[in-house]
């Protein structure tokens, strides 16, 4: 991966820039991403299994994605997401509306909710 800088570090990216940052990857990943069934034991190996729950589904999400980005499974993670529809927090680095706006999701047939 290639370092990007930040108007404020020539270096990497700042953390003022970071979640701006790891939105478009996210959102650029999602362009062409195709799920895969994810590897059965995963979610053993999963970083958020050692956090607070309530950060999937926090404000902004910057603290979830933090985690995601570093995370051995993320890819795993996301896959799962978009295969089962999750609707709500943060799986595999992106929210719900990256996820439902993603090329994947695009091309399915909508699946009417149940009364």
């Amino acid at each position: 991966m290639t370092v990007e800088h930040c108007k404020h570090n020539a270096h990497r990216v700042c953390p003022e820039c970071w979640p701006a940052h790891i939105n478009r990857k996210v959102t650029e990943q999602l362009r062409t991403f195709e799920p895969v069934e994810p590897d059965p034991g995963w979610i053993d190996r999963a970083r958020c299994s050692e956090v607070d729950p309530e950060i999937w589904h926090a404000e902004g999400y910057t603290q979830a994605r933090r985690i995601c980005w570093t995370c051995p499974v993320r890819l795993d993670c996301l896959s799962a997401a978009l295969l089962r529809d999750e609707r709500h927090g943060v799986w595999g680095g992106a929210s719900p509306a990256q996820r439902a706006d993603s090329a994947f999701n695009q091309e399915r047939v909508p699946v009417p909710l149940a009364a």
